[in-house]
């Protein structure tokens, strides 16, 4: 781990700890978010439940943002500017099983866009045999009247009908995260989003002093191991009985033996050929692997609990 951060957002070092997610750079967000606040005016507890700034859930944009960088670059370089100067621009679908920080994300842009001025529907869900057009369309409208638009006047309305495409805490002071205290953070929660808010939440609660130390990041994550291991466990559960059978299968393998043909074997298939679409949803739909001439876990919480000790943590 770099020296960048003994201090959160003392820099951007700390990044190899976890490769590829910007988990480390989430850090140095923590160390934004809190030195942005006000200084109150009297003293307040550093640690406390009103001023901790981890969100583990769905549905809510955490102040200590990590990993999605990719995303939101293309929001705010390509899709944005272009969408603004009227030109066409493919429409983006967010995949993943759940804990991957997809509706946390679609919150964020939604929140940026809000306040950019640009027109933003609530969050829409839809059952089962709902028509989805009909009701975006309803939305649409919605944001129309309140803009005291006309939607038979207003064509843009009718081009989106046809084209059919939120923590402000009081004052708190400075926390100081301690190097080894981050390292145990980022490792235990191996790159998942979920994983990475509840470590954070739980070292903070772990502790009353303005140090965040190794043994409050161990001691919090011992106390939150009752509830990753079933947030690993219900995406494993959720698979279908194939895809389950070939996630297990690629675990039990050496990484340098986890080739299709390997893989498709010993999780039972007549033949490689017959593994493909199983490989290709688990990679492209549900974000578990990657595929390619070696096959590897892309989701590393599920590739730990299926091939360590993980969560337990020394």
């Amino acid at each position: 781990m770099a020296p960048g951060l003994g201090r959160l957002g003392a820099g951007a070092g700390g990044a190899s700890a976890d490769k590829g997610t910007g988990l480390s750079a989430g850090l140095g967000e923590l160390d934004k978010f809190i030195n942005r606040r006000a200084v109150p005016d009297k003293f307040i507890n550093v640690r406390s439940p009103v001023t901790n700034p981890f969100q583990p859930g769905s549905d809510v944009v955490p102040a200590v943002w990590a990993g999605r960088t990719s995303q939101l670059s293309d929001w705010q370089d390509i899709l944005r500017p272009r969408l603004a100067a009227g030109l066409w621009e493919r429409g983006r679908t967010i995949l993943g099983e759940p804990g991957l920080g997809k509706s946390s994300l679609v919150r964020r842009i939604a929140g940026d866009a809000e306040r950019r001025g640009d027109w933003v529907t609530p969050q829409i869900r839809l059952a089962l045999g709902t028509d989805p057009v009909k009701r975006l369309a309803t939305e649409i409208l919605r944001l129309a009247d309140k803009a005291g638009l006309s939607a038979g006047r207003e064509h843009r309305i009718s081009d989106l009908l046809r084209r059919v495409q939120s923590v402000a805490l009081s004052g708190a002071s400075v926390v100081h995260l301690a190097p080894d205290a981050a390292e145990v953070i980022v490792d235990v929660c191996r790159g998942e989003p979920f994983l990475f808010q509840l470590a954070g939440q739980a070292a903070w609660y772990a502790g009353t002093g303005d140090v965040i130390t190794r043994a409050d990041a161990v001691r919090g994550w011992r106390s939150a191991a009752a509830e990753a291991t079933p947030h690993v466990e219900r995406i494993l559960e959720r698979l279908p009985p194939r895809e389950r059978d070939f996630v297990l299968a690629m675990a039990k393998l050496d990484a340098t033996e986890r080739t299709l043909t390997r893989i498709s074997t010993d999780a039972g298939f007549s033949r490689s050929t017959d593994a493909g679409p199983t490989s290709q949803r688990l990679d492209r739909v549900r974000g578990i692997i990657d595929r390619g001439t070696r096959y590897r876990f892309r989701h590393r919480a599920v590739e730990a609990f299926l091939t360590s000790d993980w969560p337990a943590v020394e």
